[in-house]
Parts: structure tokens; C-alpha cells; sequence
């Protein structure tokens, strides 16, 4: 099968979380991230395997063809002729066009309809309308006006992120569930969305063993995309918020088993010492739930209890606004060694992924 480019987004940091997904799942060759201001990452990448694969990815908001990718795009007025002329000539505009048709089952026998979304990064002499303005331009004249620009309601949704001297154009192949999933019926403050969860149990390095503990459940999203992510021998999850627990319990349902949930502090667990192979947790952030005054305690509790049920060879996963909280801990306690480190943002708010082994 034929290689070819597409990308992804993701919420902004996680490209190259997503890049280890893509490599893992897909064989795939990533051939860089790009950043869209705080709005999100593009991971550039090329695959010749089945498209469909494509949907199956976790860690991504998003998947598109790569239509075109133009470079030197200048930044006055003309840089609009620029991407006008790139997307009319656009090489392997039609076999977008195809693999589009078979993911999302278009209806060919209806006029083809099409929008265009613009974002930009960096100086330019025109605004992010223009840009859209221009690619609308060029598509028109391509097809020979024969297709049909529509506010929504679309079939074909082409993106043009406009970075710098870059500009990367693409075909969406992906819908909204890829963004939100089907199983998140109930919602809370705080909560993630599936796809960073997912982003949190994929650094656990899952196998089918695993003993798997979040201890600040919420609505169970990191418990059901550890599910998701392969095979484990147990999961379970905790919350002192009566109201998270019905939560996780009505998003997990019946599926998922072996699963225990209960309400119970994560700092004072009736867990047995050394029985438990991963902990990945969202923890508090101390402005939308609880106060740095109140982590300060907490965050201590947290790791006294993790270093007392995590095993000698286990991994925790913990995503935290709170750096300094957590670097004061980590020096608490030598058996904890640090792996990596990703900087990510949360709803607008910079916060930190820490992979944690237990030596």
C-alpha cells in the first residue's frame, strides 16, 4: 500500500505523546510537531497502512490527509496568491478525496459541499480570514466551481493551519467522537478530556497484568481509556466525592471487568502494602477543586501513601499544575525516580505529565 502524509491534533503538548501512539500502533514515521500558539499541536507523519487504523488512535483530538504543505509562505499580501495557486495544484489532493469517501461514507450522487477552517500563527500582513478566503478561492477553482461553500453541514472539512511560513492544509477524516467518545455521559469540574486520559495510561507502559489504581477518579475517564489501551488483571478506583463516584460508575457501566470502585481517600487506602503496579492520577490543581493550601497537605499524604502500595518496579502517572509540590516530594523520596517530563496545558492552565518509576 501506498505511503502517504497525514497529521493530528492534539491538545497542546501532547504531540509527542501522540507521536509515541503513532509510532507504537501504526509503524508510522513521524515527521514533526508543530505548535498552533496554546490551541493545540500538529504532528506531521506518514503512514502506508490501512486508513481506518487512523481512527483508532487515543491520544489524538483529530486526524487529517495531509493535502498540501507549503513552505515559504510570505507574509505580506502575496502569501494569499501563494496558497491560493498551493491548494489548486495540490499533488494528492484526489487521493484525500478518496480515503475521505471511504472513512466517512459521503454520498457522491449530491453535489460536493465543503467549508474552510483558518488558523494562524505568527506576523502577517492579512487576517486569518483571508487565508480562509484564499484556500476557499483555490478549491473552487480546482473543482471548477462545481462544488458548493456552505457555513456547516458540510461533506468535506479542509483545514489550513497557517504557522509562520508554514502552512499546513489537511482533509479531516475524523468526527467528533474521536474528540469526545461515546461512553462519557457525565461530566464534572476538572475533568479530563479522553484523550489526555488516555495520553496518562499509555505512559504507564500497560501489560496485561497490571494492578492499575487511580486514586482521584472523578468521572472514571482514566480508568476506562486504561481499559481501553490493552489488557490488565485489575482495575480500581477511588474518590472521597460521593458525586464522582455515581459519576465514574454511570460513564464505566457494566464493561470493564475485574473493577472495583469505592469512596475512599486516596492518602489513607485499606490497600495492601506493595500490590499495586501502576498509579496514574489527575491531581488536584488547586483552583478549580481545593487550594495550594490544601495540596500542600495533600500532595505529602499522596506520595507517603504511593510510595507505601506502588511495587518495587511499578510506574506512576501524575498530571499536576503544582511543579513545585511535586519536585518537594520527589527529593522525599529516593525510591522515586523521575523518567520524563511533558509540559502540557490544561483548559488554558500549564501543567506538567511526570512518569515515575519505583525503584
Amino acid at each position: 500500500m501506498a505511503t502517504f502524509r497525514y497529521y493530528a491534533h492534539t491538545l497542546p503538548g501532547f504531540g509527542s505523546i501522540a507521536q509515541q501512539e503513532i509510532a507504537s500502533k501504526l509503524s508510522a514515521k513521524s515527521t514533526g510537531i508543530r505548535t498552533v500558539g496554546n490551541q493545540n499541536d500538529v504532528v506531521l507523519f506518514e503512514y502506508g497502512g490501512d486508513p481506518q487504523r487512523l481512527l483508532e488512535m487515543r491520544s489524538t483530538e483529530d486526524v487529517f490527509f495531509l493535502v498540501q504543505h507549503l513552505r515559504k509562505v510570505p507574509s505580506d499580501r502575496r502569501g494569499l496568491a501563494y496558497l491560493r495557486k498551493g491548494i489548486r495544484s495540490a499533488r494528492y489532493f484526489d487521493v484525500g478525496l478518496r480515503i475521505h469517501k471511504r472513512l466517512c461514507n459521503v454520498n457522491t450522487k449530491r453535489q460536493t459541499t465543503f467549508r474552510v477552517i483558518s488558523r494562524r500563527r505568527g506576523h502577517h500582513a492579512y487576517r486569518r480570514i483571508d487565508a480562509q478566503r484564499a484556500i476557499e478561492k483555490g478549491v473552487l477553482q480546482r473543482y471548477n466551481y462545481s462544488w458548493r461553500l456552505v457555513p456547516e453541514g458540510e461533506m468535506i472539512e479542509i483545514w489550513v493551519n497557517l504557522l509562520g511560513t508554514e502552512a499546513i492544509v489537511g482533509l479531516r477524516l475524523s468526527d467528533a467522537t474521536m474528540r469526545h467518545r461515546h461512553y462519557k455521559t457525565k461530566h464534572l469540574p476538572a475533568s479530563l478530556r479522553p484523550s489526555a486520559a488516555f495520553a496518562l495510561a499509555f505512559l504507564s507502559d500497560p501489560e496485561p497484568g497490571d494492578v492499575f489504581l487511580d486514586p482521584m477518579c472523578g468521572a472514571g475517564t482514566i480508568l476506562i481509556e486504561r481499559a481501553l489501551a490493552g489488557r490488565y488483571r485489575l482495575l480500581i478506583g477511588a474518590d472521597t466525592d460521593p458525586v464522582a463516584i455515581a459519576a465514574a460508575r454511570r460513564n464505566i457501566g457494566p464493561k470493564y471487568k475485574p473493577l472495583g470502585i469505592g469512596q475512599w481517600d486516596a492518602a489513607h487506602s485499606a490497600l495492601k502494602a506493595g500490590t499495586i503496579d501502576k498509579i496514574v492520577t489527575n491531581l488536584p490543581f488547586g483552583r478549580q477543586i481545593g487550594s495550594h493550601a490544601e495540596n500542600v497537605v495533600l500532595y505529602g499524604e499522596f506520595f507517603t501513601e504511593a510510595q507505601r502500595v506502588l511495587k518495587t518496579g511499578g510506574r506512576m502517572v501524575l498530571l499536576s499544575s503544582e511543579r513545585r509540590l511535586i519536585q518537594e516530594n520527589l527529593a522525599c523520596y529516593p525510591e522515586f525516580d523521575l523518567q520524563e517530563r511533558y509540559k502540557v496545558s490544561i483548559l488554558g492552565t500549564r501543567a506538567l505529565i511526570y512518569a515515575i518509576d519505583r525503584r
